[in-house]
């Protein structure tokens, strides 16, 4: 493989995957790379649905020090990473790093370079896009406003995104009925939560409800497409966290994404595992839990009868 600090993988590939996967392990065992590795993949390079070069994100996100930063997408001693996958969208990714650019072959045929500037930026000529989503914090930190984010959900997802939000909100705030832009002063249009009785500014309610807002409102802009997601409990609450969990199972069941996870969150993987039993789709979800030693990935695949008895009867925790 040679992906940043996956020299290979034990087995040549991670496989078995369903329609919820989660990544599990410690510290620096290798699962951000591999949503990464995925995320490379099934944007052949290119540009996701936020029309975001996944190059540039993934160069960029867990920080710019200048293009020394290049070179860290490749493993030590290495010249090339080769990103294999199979059972999504099938692709053989071979990466080669310049002095200022991310040279890209696509199966041996399509090749093309991405340039960097000292700055971080990043210049391409990319006009493919793929659907699929990389939802991190630095993404719901940075997306922007919520009428901007509640914007795209319904440009994107149509009614059944405005739907299927809601809904999941309902199970925990049962007088919500929506979200509308109201206008609040002269030329200051405002999303409001419509109650029964009453409609309240967004930037007033909860912090649960708001956060939660967030990821559901991107989760539901994506339909039969693919959706990587690292660690969702960050800067939860409870109530946020079990909103959320009950949303990436839909996702995979109602809107047919294939949700790949990564986490360290014991409570995450409860809650996903009730909401998989609860929605009958136990054989939609796959825990793996990863591990990396000298640059060689390892993983153990457990299917969800397994989980469910590790956790509940025997209080296992899964990560360690």
């Amino acid at each position: 493989m040679g992906f940043r600090g996956i020299k290979k993988v034990n087995g040549d590939l991670v496989n078995g995957f369903k329609g919820v996967n989660v990544f599990i392990g410690k510290n620096n065992s290798g699962k951000s790379s591999l949503l990464e590795a995925l995320y490379i993949a099934s944007c052949r390079c290119m540009l996701d649905i936020l029309d975001r070069n996944c190059i540039a994100y993934i160069v960029k996100r867990r920080g710019w020090f200048g293009l020394a930063s290049l070179k860290h997408l490749i493993y030590a001693g290495m010249s090339k990473a080769k990103v294999k996958t199979q059972g999504i969208e099938e692709a053989d990714i071979e990466l080669s790093i310049g002095r200022n650019f991310v040279k890209c072959t696509i199966n041996e045929r399509e090749k093309f370079e991405i340039r960097f500037s000292l700055e971080g930026e990043a210049g391409y000529s990319i006009h493919n896009k793929f659907n699929v989503i990389f939802l991190d914090w630095n993404l719901v930190r940075e997306f922007g406003d919520p009428e901007s984010i509640y914007s795209l959900a319904l440009r994107m997802g149509g009614v059944k995104a405005k739907e299927g939000m809601i809904n999941v909100l309902k199970s925990a705030y049962k007088e919500l009925r929506g979200f509308e832009p109201l206008l609040l002063e002269p030329n200051k249009w405002v999303l409001h939560a419509i109650m029964s009785d009453l409609s309240i500014p967004f930037y007033v309610l909860g912090d649960g409800l708001r956060l939660a807002f967030t990821h559901l409102a991107l989760l539901s802009a994506i339909n039969n497409g693919i959706v990587l997601i690292e660690e969702p409990e960050l800067h939860q609450h409870a109530l946020s966290l079990e909103l959320i969990a009950k949303a990436i199972v839909e996702s995979a069941i109602d809107r047919k994404n294939q949700v790949f996870i990564s986490t360290h969150s014991l409570e995450l993987i409860d809650l996903l595992l009730d909401e998989a039993e609860e929605l009958k789709a136990q054989e939609e979800l796959a825990i793996f839990k990863v591990d990396l030693k000298n640059g060689a990935l390892s993983y153990r695949r457990y299917e969800f009868d397994e989980a469910l008895k590790a956790r509940r009867n025997l209080e296992v925790d899964l990560r360690g």
